[in-house]
């Protein structure tokens, strides 16, 4: 017999609000990135700089497809964190110039 709360879902306990990680840790290191434009496709790439909140990543990750990401979508980004992966909800942003940025969710 299945035990029901094998099947939970996580609960805020798993959570940890985003102003408790050091971001700035993240610069150099590689992300995967799920987009809404590329559904089911893991886009790997690199943090190039951090600023409140706000991931700006390689462009030329997952051999260019990170540079054809349109902008104002969801995605979900992936990172390890003090051993731990860690999920996070984003919004992505182009500037004009191309630059890709995610927005990261609190939490």
């Amino acid at each position: 017999m299945t035990n029901p709360d094998d099947t939970a879902r996580p609960t805020n306990e798993d959570c940890i609000s985003m102003d408790q990680v050091d971001l700035s840790s993240l610069v150099g290191h590689e992300i995967t990135l799920f987009s809404e434009q590329f559904r089911g496709k893991p886009l790997t790439t690199k943090v190039t700089l951090v600023a409140n909140g706000v991931l700006s990543v390689d462009r030329s990750g997952s051999g260019g497809m990170v540079d054809s990401l349109i902008g104002n979508q969801k995605a979900v980004v992936q990172f390890v964190y003090k051993g731990q992966r860690i999920s996070v909800d984003a919004t992505l942003k182009r500037t004009s110039g191309g630059k890709c940025s995610l927005i990261l969710g609190e939490r």
